[in-house]
């Protein structure tokens, strides 16, 4: 457990190192995969400011090192299972998220399978920009219509 911990304070430095290099680009927004995810979803509760939102693919718990989310979510989090898997942590996840009220949570599942840059036509592809643009939709402020002229 020691060098699983000693592990994860490494991964989190880079994620950290990375957000902050790529945030001068402007809104981010962290995908992490397996592993990776258990680290994230510590990252986003406490950075919040430094990300737009995140997107957690297919997470693997370790023993001593849980994905759990933060009391306050603080920016919107997309959860992507593969239904052919077990995930019994996903099923908790999601009853924590619940209980605790987090609405920007969002769990979905999806068929995950082989994914390759550029291929931009797979299911789980879709589901994520799909996603992408619904939250675009949400922070556009509302035009406000003049008065009508007499």
């Amino acid at each position: 457990i020691e060098e699983l911990r000693k592990w994860a304070k490494r991964c989190e430095a880079r994620i950290a190192r990375a957000v902050s290099a790529a945030s001068a680009e402007g809104a981010l927004v962290l995908v992490a995969e397996n592993s990776a995810a258990a680290l994230l979803t510590g990252f986003v509760g406490a950075q919040p400011a430094a990300v737009k939102a995140a997107i957690v693919i297919d997470p693997v718990d370790f023993p001593g090192l849980a994905s759990e989310w933060p009391d306050d979510l603080a920016v919107p989090v997309l959860e992507l299972l593969d239904p052919v898997t077990q995930h019994e942590e996903g099923a908790q996840r999601r009853a924590q998220a619940d209980a605790a009220g987090l609405d920007r949570y969002r769990q979905i599942m999806t068929s995950i399978g082989p994914w390759e840059p550029g291929d931009n036509e797979t299911l789980l592809a879709k589901r994520v920009r799909g996603w992408l643009r619904s939250l675009d939709q949400h922070s556009r402020p509302v035009p406000v219509s003049a008065p009508a002229a007499d």
